[in-house]
């Protein structure tokens, strides 16, 4: 018995239903098929006759994102230039100071080359000229992307090098402020500001920028500003104190300095209120010191503390020797403290030196000595410096009165002593100044006075020794005649004081100076041989003690002295 399936159930022409069904799907399929074949070969036709025909690139060909389909090859190359190497193609950097940093696309990709990038485009799909049907039609299907898209395919080293290079433009190093001064007058310059880009960040907001397609970012750079100059210090450096001038330990002058000073807090205002750049002008102020050079040199030997004037004798030999040792003694200058030696300063008197034999006492005996008469020197300095108030170290007054002094004011001299010495005992250097002048001999002493206060000399006579006449007969004088061989002297016994007076004339102190004995030298008196009895016991005998005409100077008196 034959099995028949449930699904199919006999037909008249005896053909199941099943078979029917199977036909008709047969025929379908061949109907499409036929279709797709046709399509197909439309297609191909269509791809063959287009790549024949195409000129350009070929359709949906990007280079860095950009559609460059049925471009020439320049066209591509231009439109690969524009796109990416504007600036509107890549990020801005906008910078507080209004400087704008500019990084196209075509910065942040190694090796971009727009005509190298154009020519591969433009290669793209031919051979030998050609376009490759095959290219062609895979170029109709989807796009192709030659280089990846610009923001997706950053260089990391490319965007670096283009941020240094465009950073070096605008970077400027702060300026520091300075200051300087010329004369009367401190410039200030007050520091400007710089740009110092910090690549890194630079490079980090870059690149965001660049892979968020962000076209301008802000960025504020690190500060880079000067410190603010310290006006304290450059009043230290510029001002100084003004300076006295003063004596150095051997009374040369140390010269004055003038102080300069400004108003800092005026400084300061003017400073605070400045922009940066600006150029602050102060002006100096010239400070004065108490002593200026001119006026402590002028203290130096200003004042003449003491002066004395003599008059030679006729002996023209004596006189040379008081001017040689005058000219020894003269401009000598002593430093406070200092101590005066006459026979040091004058030397050894010889005849090499130019110095005479004159007459001088010796032993009580008048002799001719070499250097004779320069006591007259000696005894003037003594004099001045009594009136100046100076120290007496050594002095020696003379065996017999000297006539060019007052009694008790002369200082007796000779080679190997005695020896006249003084200190300068006053706060200032003491100059010596002597000098002969025809027949008159000068002496000063030049100091510098420190108070009004002045000195007066005087003396007092305790002791007279009166001198005796005594005759000789010599058969040289005619009879009724006579002659003094040696003329006589009065001795004395003086106190000398040294009284000081204030400025209106009244006294301070008065006080012993020294005491000078003086001896009495007898007169000789020449007369003719037998006539000795009529002045022994005559009425021709002169008066004992009584001045001899013959005697020429005169001794100066006391109003001379203290006047």
């Amino acid at each position: 018995m034959k099995h028949v399936s449930s699904n199919s159930r006999p037909m008249k022409d005896g053909k199941t239903e099943k078979s029917k069904t199977n036909s008709k799907l047969t025929g379908a399929v061949g109907i499409v098929c036929g279709v797709l074949v046709f399509a197909l070969a439309a297609f191909i036709a269509y791809v063959i006759y287009g790549s024949v025909r195409w000129e350009g690139i070929l359709p949906n060909v990007y280079a860095y994102g950009v559609d460059l389909s049925g471009m020439s090859q320049s066209e591509a190359e231009a439109a690969l230039a524009n796109e990416l190497e504007s600036p509107g193609s890549g990020v801005s950097l906008v910078l507080p100071n209004g400087s704008v940093m500019e990084l196209p696309r075509s910065d942040s990709i190694a090796g971009y080359d727009a005509g190298a990038a154009a020519a591969r485009a433009w290669n793209y799909g031919r051979r030998n000229g050609k376009v490759s049907p095959f290219r062609y039609a895979f170029s109709l299907m989807g796009s192709v992307e030659l280089y990846e898209n610009a923001l997706g395919r950053i260089d990391g080293g490319a965007l670096r090098a283009a941020i240094s290079e465009k950073a070096a433009a605008i970077n400027y190093a702060h300026i520091e402020g300075a200051y300087s001064v010329s004369g009367s007058n401190l410039t200030i310059v007050k520091g400007t500001s710089g740009v110092l880009l910090d690549e890194d960040e630079v490079y980090r907001v870059a690149r965001t920028a660049l892979e968020n397609g962000e076209s301008t970012v802000s960025y504020t750079p690190p500060e880079s500003t000067p410190k603010p100059l310290d006006l304290d210090g450059i009043y230290k450096a510029v001002c100084r104190e003004a300076r006295n001038a003063e004596f150095d330990s051997k009374f040369n002058v140390i010269k004055s300095i003038n102080g300069l000073t400004f108003d800092l807090e005026q400084a300061k205002a003017l400073y605070d209120e400045a922009e940066e750049g600006a150029v602050i002008s102060i002006t100096l102020s010239t400070v004065h010191p108490e002593i200026s050079t001119e006026e402590l040199s002028a203290l130096l030997y200003r004042d003449r503390l003491a002066s004395w004037t003599s008059t030679l004798t006729n002996n023209e030999t004596r006189s040379k020797n008081i001017e040689l040792a005058a000219s020894a003694v003269n401009g000598l200058v002593l430093l406070p403290g200092e101590k005066f030696s006459f026979n040091e300063t004058v030397g050894q008197r010889t005849t090499e030196r130019g110095f005479g034999a004159a007459a001088a006492y010796s032993n009580g005996e008048t002799v001719y000595e070499v250097g004779g008469g320069i006591c007259q020197v000696s005894s003037s300095i003594y004099y001045c410096c009594l009136m100046a108030d100076m120290d007496i170290v050594r002095r020696t007054c003379h065996l017999y009165t000297a006539p060019y002094v007052p009694l008790g004011m002369d200082a007796t001299v000779s080679w190997g002593g005695p020896e006249f010495e003084f200190s300068n005992s006053s706060d200032y250097p003491i100059k010596i100044v002597t000098w002969r002048d025809g027949n008159e001999l000068y002496c000063e002493l030049y100091g510098t006075k420190t108070s009004d206060e002045y000195i007066k000399m005087s003396y007092e006579i305790v002791e007279r020794y009166d001198y005796e006449t005594i005759f000789q007969e010599d058969e040289s004088i005619e009879p009724g005649r006579t002659k003094i061989a040696v003329s006589g002297i009065t001795g004395y016994k003086v106190v000398t004081y040294r009284s000081r007076f204030s400025a209106d004339g009244s006294i301070i102190s008065r006080a012993e100076e020294d005491t000078s004995v003086y001896s009495k030298r007898d007169q000789v008196v020449l007369v003719a041989p037998g006539e000795l009895h009529l002045y022994v016991h005559g009425a021709n005998s002169p008066e004992p003690g009584s001045e001899p005409a013959a005697v020429e100077e005169t001794m100066p008196t006391l109003e001379t002295i203290t006047r």
